[in-house]
């Protein structure tokens, strides 16, 4: 896909080479990786993503606020803008495992103290600026050949969502976008080819004329 499309998914193939490297090379990214990829959450929300917002008992991740750095006076925290942004996501129950277990004895055996924030490193919370840079250290070092931003993991998440088969009144809440217009028109792409597969299903209607399909 061209740059000039603002939407660019990681490709099937991309994931893979991802998820390889991060694996072979665990570091805290390789946990942000699988909840971005997972939630498509926005980096702000990652990042500033606390303990008290997880709920393993009903597989909910409340997102109530971000993250931000601002020049001149550091890491900033806010409520997300919108009311949309502020949501309650239904998870895979296998996040919190990721989370609650294997996160937490990665922090253990590294001496990292935790107790606020989800994601930390050497005992502090990451900032988005320095997440961008290391994810993009990260997609070199795993030698991906297009160019890809951490904002791609969102990406990639809804438009999965939307190739197989997720309304977009769904899609539109979980992405917290503020109005589905948001979600139609930025993803448009893929909602024609969701619809194109839709109408593919009765592609084999046979014609009135001759019997056959037309």
């Amino acid at each position: 896909k061209s740059r000039g499309n603002k939407v660019h998914p990681f490709s099937t193939d991309e994931l893979k080479t991802l998820n390889d490297y991060l694996k072979e090379h665990l570091s805290i990214l390789t946990f942000i990786y699988i909840f971005t990829l997972t939630t498509g959450c926005r980096i702000g929300e990652v990042v500033g993503l606390k303990w008290n917002c997880l709920k393993p008992d009903e597989d909910i991740i409340e997102i109530k606020n971000t993250l931000i750095y601002i020049s001149g006076k550091g890491l900033i925290e806010e409520t997300p803008k919108t009311v949309e942004s502020q949501r309650r996501l239904v998870v895979p129950h296998s996040l919190f495992k990721v989370l609650l277990v294997d996160l937490k004895n990665y922090y253990k055996e590294h001496n990292i103290v935790n107790d606020y924030y989800v994601f930390t490193t050497k005992n502090k919370p990451i900032s988005p600026r320095n997440l961008l840079r290391d994810w993009q250290h990260v997609c070199t070092k795993a030698g991906l050949k297009e160019h890809h931003t951490f904002h791609d993991l969102r990406h990639t998440n809804i438009t999965l969502k939307i190739a197989n088969g997720v309304d977009v009144k769904t899609v539109s809440i979980m992405a917290g976008h503020a109005d589905i217009s948001v979600t139609l028109n930025t993803y448009s792409h893929y909602w024609k080819e969701a619809a194109q597969k839709a109408a593919n299903i009765f592609s084999n209607i046979p014609s009135l004329s001759s019997g056959e399909s037309i």
